[in-house]
């Protein structure tokens, strides 16, 4: 999907709902404030690249829809690996995959903190979905 270069732009695409807030607090990980960002470059820059070569790229739909998408997410899950949240955009595709959106706004060491950003956009397989939780690697939020 071609369809441009970054342009180093972000977006406001959602917020932080209290139930993450509350879980963030609880890990000591308060975000310094609930807006969450979208920098264009995982639209259209290398990792969207990547992404698409994989065959796991969210379409220009799922962008163009994910304020909306954000808003209603199916579930959000802790990612305790990467230290990111985990919003379903939407039930599973034909193929079982899942579109999600990883938001972070820490590192993985969990020693600074920063506005919360998309860190990417993929599919996620359910077969990785529920290894992942199997795992106890994601908690589910809400």
């Amino acid at each position: 999907h071609d369809f441009g270069k970054p342009q180093n732009q972000s977006m406001t695409v959602g917020i932080l709902q209290a139930a993450e807030i509350q879980h963030a607090q609880s890990l000591g990980l308060e975000p310094p404030n609930p807006v969450i960002f979208v920098e264009d470059r995982l639209i259209v820059g290398k990792k969207a690249q990547r992404h698409e070569g994989s065959r796991d790229h969210l379409t220009r739909q799922d962008w163009e829809n994910l304020p909306a998408q954000l808003a209603q997410a199916k579930a959000v899950y802790w990612d305790s690996a990467e230290k990111a949240y985990i919003y379903v955009l939407a039930a599973p595709n034909a193929e079982g995959k899942t579109p999600v959106l990883s938001v972070q706004f820490t590192d993985r060491q969990a020693k600074t903190i920063h506005q919360p950003t998309a860190a990417t956009g993929y599919q996620l397989s359910d077969e990785v979905m529920k290894k992942n939780l199997r795992s106890g690697r994601f908690t589910k939020i809400r």
